[in-house]
């Protein structure tokens, strides 16, 4: 009588051990099925958050285009009354890359002015997020802004453009707004424009890139890094 009592037990603990080994397998496909969800998680928050920070950044540059305007249009400033005077955006070395002195034909009513209730009614509003932070060079801090003149190829006459320009601005955000606006490549940068910072006149005309030629907006590549880029957006074609 007790062979079978012991074979039963067998069985018992086989089975045992088999339940067991199939609870591993379980609990290891179950902690790489979540660790797999993480990852891809985590890379489409990444991405998220480039398209996001891409957008915005064209809807600024947008913005100051549309003020822009506005100053031409309703306040009838010309090209030269323009004032870009804000205290928010700084060289690499912390001094204003915008003081009011920059913009000495502007009127004394600041209803020339970008950033001011009397003028375009635009803020400005820098990109530190979208930078790449530590740069040793350049003429303005990390996701800091100016207006440079530069004549772009195939946007209205030969004149020099008014350009606004983002300098070190990362390569993945650049590139993802240029995608967006339809330029010819989504993958390298296009072209920069000798960097002649806009002081109220447009005595010399700077040539851009000729891979620039049609844009309104486009990236520009930075000979320091690699990873960086110039964001540039025309906000007065001439």
């Amino acid at each position: 009588m007790a062979t079978p009592f012991k074979s039963f037990r067998s069985e018992q603990q086989g089975n045992v051990l088999f339940l067991i080994l199939i609870a591993v397998v379980l609990f290891a496909a179950l902690s790489y099925a979540v660790s797999m969800n993480t990852r891809n998680n985590q890379k489409d928050a990444g991405a998220e958050k480039i398209q996001v920070t891409a957008a915005t950044l064209i809807q600024y540059a947008t913005s100051v285009e549309n003020a822009i305007t506005r100053l031409r249009a309703a306040n009838m400033c010309s090209d030269s009354d323009i004032s870009f005077a804000t205290p928010i955006y700084q060289t690499l070395g912390g001094a204003e890359a915008n003081p009011e002195s920059k913009f000495s034909a502007a009127p004394a009513q600041r209803k020339c002015h970008v950033f001011d209730a009397n003028g375009g009614q635009a803020i400005a509003i820098s990109f530190e997020g979208a930078a790449i932070q530590g740069q040793t060079t350049g003429p303005l801090k990390s996701g800091h802004a100016t207006l440079i003149i530069g004549s772009v190829p195939d946007i209205g006459s030969a004149a020099p453009e008014l350009i606004l320009a983002f300098p070190s601005i990362r390569r993945d955000v650049c590139l993802d707004a240029q995608r967006r606006i339809g330029a010819t490549t989504a993958t390298a940068p296009v072209g920069n424009c000798p960097w002649t910072e806009f002081e109220g006149n447009f005595s010399t005309s700077p040539a851009c890139d000729a891979g620039t030629a049609g844009l309104r907006t486009w990236c520009g590549t930075d000979a320091a890094n690699p990873q960086s880029t110039n964001f540039y957006q025309v906000v007065i074609p001439r």
